[in-house]
């Protein structure tokens, strides 16, 4: 019994501490997403949400993105994602500018849903309760030598007036925990209770 609430103390000590640990030299996976508005795009693709997923240790990311049903992911399109962290204490290209851009697609039947997946030395320097801006409009201003900048998803071939559905307008967002990290670090305490009893 004994050993049970050192066990359970202990690991609430451990919980606490990478929850509330400022300024420790840790990886974790973390995480934020923005929402666009429904029925704002001039394009075919209507986006509605982009969720990024990383690993500040390794650079991994994935990008999800998701379109509304009635203008899905379909035909010839570009997508450019450009998020800009001024809180890694720098406003320079590296490390406060991520992008992956141009990736060109062609797609013969409507999805909902697209996955970008890669690795950013940019994200070794992100870190939670960093700000993320989607846009030069969010108002946390623009990564040095940027006029301006934004995700968007554009038709191709490109003609002007640029069809496209952009993230102008939207607010930024603040990294967090992923929310599977902290349920993992749950289950693992009690498992190792119910292993105990």
């Amino acid at each position: 019994m004994k050993l049970q609430r050192l066990t359970v103390r202990l690991m609430g000590a451990v919980i606490a501490l990478i929850l509330t640990a400022d300024g420790i030299a840790h990886g974790e996976n973390l995480c934020f997403s923005l929402a666009d508005p429904v029925g704002d795009q001039t394009g075919t693709v209507d986006l509605t949400s982009l969720a990024v997923t990383f690993d500040n240790s390794t650079g991994n990311y994935s990008i999800a993105l998701a379109a509304d049903p009635l203008h899905p992911f379909y035909g010839s399109f570009r997508i450019n994602v450009n998020l800009f962290n001024p809180d890694t204490g720098t406003t320079s290209d590296f490390p406060s500018f991520f992008q992956d851009n141009v990736k060109d697609f062609d797609l013969a039947v409507p999805r909902t849903t697209m996955t970008l997946t890669g690795n950013n030395s940019c994200l070794l320097a992100w870190d939670r309760g960093d700000r993320v801006s989607p846009s030069t409009s969010s108002g946390l201003g623009n990564p040095d030598g940027a006029s301006g900048f934004s995700c968007n998803v554009m038709d191709r071939p490109f003609v002007a007036p640029w069809p496209q559905d952009n993230t102008n307008g939207l607010p930024y967002a603040i990294i967090v925990p992923e929310p599977a990290t902290l349920s993992l670090l749950a289950l693992g305490g009690l498992m190792a209770l119910r292993r105990r009893r």
